[in-house]
């Protein structure tokens, strides 16, 4: 049955690949599908039929990955109905084209050694990371759920992130699953391999053990209160409801607690005015804000010179003034603008276009802390959340998942969320209209929650600090990843040349 239908099974493997990342976490299940896609490599009779294993790999895994971007067009059917090809279909296939050029890539190069299976199983790690940091790159990039993300529940393995990223962790993953397999194609040394794929795991979990007992030096306590209105997706812009979602919001702004908040935080686009253009509605949230406390809203907001519209986060205080704002730069592709979208002058495609970009990370100063705003899904790419020059000390990350409903969509956005915190070694704080909404430290634990498809408030006391940030911080994980995976390839090039 294998033997006659390899990409059945291929497929089938990469689709259960998905449940050892969050929420469901069966952590082995990475380390065996990805041994039995490179066992099926190794057997590949050509270039053409090793791309093929790593396609059909790869359109299993993001298939199952992503079919909650299907649950969005269902918001408004009649006019997204024709996008269910390209996301059902289209769009993961596309991506499995790396998982193919990687197989693709590994076999060829391992026809050039002496020892081309050897060859095939060790350098298939390099070739993964190298192939998912291009994912996260290429185009507009699209780094979700490299297998890093696997990690995030197990809090030793987690904090490898702070020194090689969630790539390097993926590389760690695949590594020690072609280990595994080595020890398969070699069985007299397979107590040899498998021994060094349980030292490498021991490893990074007695480095993350020793990691989470640091102190967390307290230089400022921020009393931060973190809105989750839950407005279902087809309420959110309906005018008749504006006045109604705009009351809930207010209403578990001023909800009395024992903490009283430096900062409030709204989900992204939760204001359903342009608040700098209603000065009415704006006076009437001041009433509403703790005093002292600044209110960082999500927002579209309009340039008043350029009539430019932006998907924004603006800060506002008890004065009701605007004290600044915050531009989404990584815009998503088919939902804020269009690739190419003015070579495509189709009404159906042009609607998506019309938001603006902004500069890029920046650190604003805001209730005295160093913020990086994020909103939504900037929030997925390592090494570009911060300001590498200005250093922040907390990241704010406002989003809407409500598109995706209760799906696994929104408890993977929040992984890599959390990945970010632990990359770059500061706390997070994150706002999700309908959920999931935390507060995070910097080792990537939750600290308070709102579970998916409430309504309510969390009030968390987040602990800033000015400690130096870790290796990884800024994208610096880069570096220490190409170090230990040219380590690596000095031990490849050593086993499979002689």
């Amino acid at each position: 049955m294998l033997q006659r239908h390899p990409n059945l099974f291929l497929f089938l493997a990469g689709a259960l690949a998905v449940a050892a990342l969050p929420p469901i976490n069966i952590l082995p299940l990475i380390f065996l599908s990805l041994a039995f896609l490179i066992l099926q490599i190794v057997n590949a009779r050509n270039t053409r039929q090793a791309f093929a294993r790593g396609f059909w790999w790869g359109l299993g895994y993001f298939a199952v990955g992503f079919y909650w971007i299907n649950v969005a067009l269902t918001v408004d059917w009649p006019r997204f109905a024709w996008l269910l090809p390209l996301c059902a279909i289209g769009l993961p296939a596309i991506v499995a084209i790396y998982s193919g050029l990687c197989s693709a890539a590994v076999f060829v190069t391992a026809n050039y050694t002496r020892r081309p299976r050897l060859g095939i199983i060790l350098l298939f790690p390099i070739f993964w990371t190298a192939l998912e940091i291009l994912r996260g790159h290429a185009l507009s990039g699209f780094p979700w759920n490299v297998i890093g993300t696997a990690f995030t529940d197990f809090s030793a393995l987690f904090q490898i992130l702070s020194v090689v990223g969630i790539y390097g962790a993926g590389f760690i993953i695949a590594l020690c699953a072609a280990l595994c397999v080595a020890a398969f194609e070699l069985p007299k040394h397979k107590f040899k391999y498998l021994g060094a794929a349980m030292v490498i795991i021991i490893a990074v979990a007695v480095f993350g053990a020793i990691r989470l007992q640091q102190d967390i030096p307290s230089e400022k306590i921020l009393n931060v209160r973190i809105v989750q209105p839950n407005i279902p997706q087809d309420e959110k812009w309906d005018m008749a409801s504006r006045q109604k979602n705009l009351g809930k919001l207010m209403a578990l702004t001023a909800e009395p607690s024992n903490l009283v908040p430096d900062l409030v935080v709204w989900p992204e686009a939760s204001v359903p005015y342009i608040l700098s253009e209603v000065p009415e509605a704006r006076m009437i949230i001041a009433e509403h804000l703790p005093r002292g406390a600044i209110l960082a809203a999500g927002t579209i907001r309009r340039d008043a010179q350029t009539q430019q519209f932006f998907n924004s986060i603006e800060y506002m205080d008890v004065s009701s003034e605007i004290l600044s704002h915050y531009d989404k730069f990584h815009l998503v592709p088919f939902g804020e603008y269009v690739p190419f979208g003015k070579y495509i002058p189709l009404p159906v495609v042009t609607a998506f276009s019309g938001l603006g970009r902004g500069a890029g990370p920046q650190t604003q100063i805001i209730a005295g802390v160093g913020i990086s705003p994020l909103v939504c899904y900037e929030v997925i790419f390592p090494g570009e959340v911060v300001d590498v020059k200005n250093h922040p000390q907390l990241l704010l990350n406002v989003t809407n998942d409500g598109w995706y409903g209760n799906t696994i969509g929104p408890h993977q956005h929040l992984a890599q969320a959390r990945a970010r915190a632990v990359e770059e070694g500061i706390p997070l704080v994150r706002a999700a209209n309908t959920g999931i909404s935390v507060a995070v430290d910097r080792f990537g634990r939750i600290q308070k929650s709102l579970s998916y498809g409430t309504d309510g408030m969390i009030d968390a006391e987040v602990i800033i600090t000015d400690t130096a940030p870790p290796l990884s911080a800024g994208g610096g994980f880069y570096l220490y990843l190409s170090v230990l995976i040219g380590i690596y390839a000095v031990f490849v090039i050593r086993m499979t040349l002689r």
